[in-house]
């Protein structure tokens, strides 16, 4: 099976790529190296002989995909993205104001993820402008380790649901009476604390490529 992966070297879409590689599944790859932690995180998965990587989607990809991930809370691509063939389309993005896909797509809206290779320091990390606190409440309440998301994604990829829009929600912020048809809820498999156990043991084992800079 054949799947492509915009922003691929982006934190979420590397950990969907290193997945997606580690299930036995040919990927393309689609973004520009254009900071130093992507080159960083490319050596990981570069040399996969069933990864290929192409910073624009032109002609040379035109085989029917499994399944597009796209990775953006814009709508860049989205000619390019049309003329492929594949048998799931999912936006996968992160501002509940950014506007939907096609039509014949799931958009995804993302809870806040944390993970492997996302910005980060000793007390924290970031998720668009907001600073999310290890030692907050909202860590323990809010909080999705992107393992347990992306066993969900491809759950969801697998079944019979078809839906415009997705906004998924850990199970923590359940029963406060604003849901809405398109609202699902996950529970996840490790606990906040198991989390921050390994988010912790991975910063300190890669301090240093973490810390390179994005520009």
């Amino acid at each position: 099976m054949t799947y492509l992966v915009t922003n691929c070297f982006d934190w979420v879409g590397f950990h969907i790529v290193n997945r997606l590689l580690h299930d036995g599944n040919e990927v393309i790859g689609i973004d520009k190296m254009d900071t130093e932690k992507k080159e960083n995180l490319a050596l990981f998965i570069g040399r996969n002989s069933a990864f290929r990587h192409e910073e624009e989607i032109g002609n040379n990809v035109n085989d029917e995909m499994t399944a597009i991930y796209h990775i953006s809370d814009q709508i860049e691509r989205s000619k390019e993205l049309a003329s492929i063939s594949a048998r799931n389309n999912i936006n996968i993005k992160f501002s509940k104001k950014s506007k939907p896909f096609h039509n014949d797509w799931t958009t995804i809206v993302c809870p806040i993820l944390c993970g492997e290779w996302m910005e980060r320091d000793d007390e924290g990390f970031y998720w668009g402008d907001e600073y999310i606190r290890f030692d907050s409440r909202r860590f323990d309440d809010e909080v999705i380790y992107i393992d347990d998301f992306i066993s969900w994604l491809f759950q969801l990829e697998n079944s019979n649901i078809k839906a415009r829009e997705i906004r998924l929600h850990s199970n923590q912020m359940t029963g406060n009476g604003t849901d809405r048809a398109s609202d699902l809820y996950l529970c996840q498999r490790k606990s906040p604390d198991r989390c921050k156990r390994l988010l912790h043991e991975h910063y300190r084992n890669f301090r240093n490529l973490y810390n390179v800079t994005n520009m």
